[in-house]
């Protein structure tokens, strides 16, 4: 039995800030079944040398290699935070993964872009939140990928 199922076809509620949801057409694709060892954390080579990148720059570098199809998403992130401190321990360690494949843009003059992430918020509880792409990345902020799943 997988540890992770995730109903794909139940209609994501987005905060209401988030006014466009970037990738419609894979936002919410991938396996509806996996486990923890068919994750991966990537960091790309400027997370580590020089030490930060741009989450911009990084976003575009995943949507232009193509990562994005393997990057899970909000539904993934839901799905992995109901399981709970241990189980996300266990996975991510002391790092807190981005979920690339859900990126958003809010409303207003200059509308935000955000991706979602998970960390632990103490009181053993794993948090879910929205990181800002003007803010950098650095080697603590892997993408939470698939490994090899046929999707």
């Amino acid at each position: 039995m997988k540890m992770f199922v995730v109903d794909r076809t139940k209609k994501i509620l987005y905060p209401e800030w988030v006014k466009e949801v970037l990738h419609p057409g894979i936002h919410d694709s991938g396996p509806k079944d996996y486990d923890g060892t068919e994750i991966e954390l990537y960091i790309h080579p400027e997370q580590i040398i020089p030490g930060h990148i741009k989450g911009h720059r990084l976003h575009s570098q995943i949507v232009k290699t193509g990562m994005i199809n393997s990057c899970l998403g909000l539904n993934d992130a839901l799905t992995i935070q109901k399981q709970g401190i241990e189980v996300f321990r266990k996975i991510f360690k002391n790092c807190a993964p981005f979920f690339w494949k859900t990126v958003s843009k809010g409303s207003g003059k200059k509308p935000e872009m955000r991706v979602v992430f998970l960390f632990n918020g103490g009181n053993g509880e794993v948090k879910l939140s929205w990181a800002n792409l003007d803010r950098v990345w650095g080697d603590g902020s892997p993408a939470a990928v698939y490994k090899s799943i046929d999707l």
